[in-house]
């Protein structure tokens, strides 16, 4: 999957259940999303599950698969705690593309770095940080 959509392999990754989830049809893994544990992220001050990297095989993309892997990731963020979830977008491809998939899922940009920092809250409904002024 890695290589197929984001054009680089990714040297002897397995699965790990706790970090990675993937999406699977008729026994083939057609999607996958790496998580990294809780950390504080200094541009939003607060703890977060981090999306290291989402992929879905072309011939499966807009079907939901990536929308439900990362629901899957707020989902456990929600029931673990922590404040929320965040990503940077990968600058290569097609970024107006990204932002909508991310901004259609409840997230936001939060930081003035590039890539930005995208966010989504997970923890009540306390005050949500603001988002960063578009250019």
């Amino acid at each position: 999957i890695r290589r197929t959509v984001l054009g680089e392999s990714h040297r002897g990754w397995t699965p790990d259940p706790d970090e990675d989830r993937v999406a699977v049809c008729d026994g083939v893994v057609v999607g996958w999303v790496q998580v990294a544990d809780a950390m504080p992220i200094d541009e939003i001050q607060k703890d977060c599950a981090w999306i290291q990297s989402i992929a879905v095989h072309p011939d499966y993309q807009d079907q939901g698969i990536g929308g439900a892997l990362v629901q899957s990731v707020v989902e456990d963020a929600k029931e673990s705690g922590v404040d929320g979830v965040a990503c940077h977008l990968d600058p290569r491809g097609d970024r107006a593309r990204r932002e909508q998939f991310f901004r259609g899922l409840g997230f936001n940009s939060v930081s003035r770095t590039e890539p930005p920092i995208w966010w989504v809250e997970t923890r009540g409904a306390g005050m949500p940080f603001p988002t960063r002024p578009e250019a």
